[in-house]
């Protein structure tokens, strides 16, 4: 349901321990309570079960409806708020990923710098392919010109056997 309209004085049970019960097994779902006469502890009580607002009885149709819509919209709005939050920590994440990539690629531009030789340089850049792609190994391949065959410049963690077949 998306609100329930529940009275405090049921012939079995006591309307809070109902209340409670929703929020048990539907933490969040709206609820209205009724009541005849306004106890103070009572609407305390229910409010902090996770009622979200109350209409004393007789209940006035006007009233009612433009609780219901209070309830409704204001659930909306913290629906909205909570799909909003989860897209912010989703862009969040992907921005740490970016950030983590950004940084390795920064470290291969610091490394290929500082080394002279090429095979090392060759090492690192698949080390951080391997590294920024999250997989256990990697390679890299070059084209002979004169050939038109592939060889193997580079390798990370790929079985030695595996890599002279190549």
């Amino acid at each position: 349901p998306h609100l329930i309209i529940l009275d405090m004085r049921l012939p079995k049970m006591d309307g809070l321990d109902v209340l409670q019960a929703l929020q048990e097994q539907q933490p969040g779902l709206p609820v209205i309570f009724t009541t005849a006469f306004e106890a103070t502890e009572m609407v305390i009580d229910a409010f902090r079960m996770g009622a979200r607002d109350y209409v004393v009885k007789p209940i006035n149709p006007q009233e009612m409806q433009e609780t219901i819509k209070r309830v409704l919209a204001a659930d909306k709005l913290r629906e909205e708020r909570d799909q909003l939050t989860q897209q912010v920590l989703d862009a969040n994440e992907q921005l740490q990923r970016q950030l983590q990539e950004l940084n390795t690629i920064y470290t291969i531009g610091r490394a290929v710098t500082s080394l002279l030789d090429l095979d090392k340089v060759l090492n690192r850049v698949v080390e951080a392919a391997v590294y920024v792609a999250n997989v256990e190994e990697g390679l890299l391949l070059l084209l002979d010109r004169r050939t038109g065959e592939l060889y193997l410049r580079a390798a990370k963690d790929i079985d030695e056997q595996v890599a002279r077949n190549l």
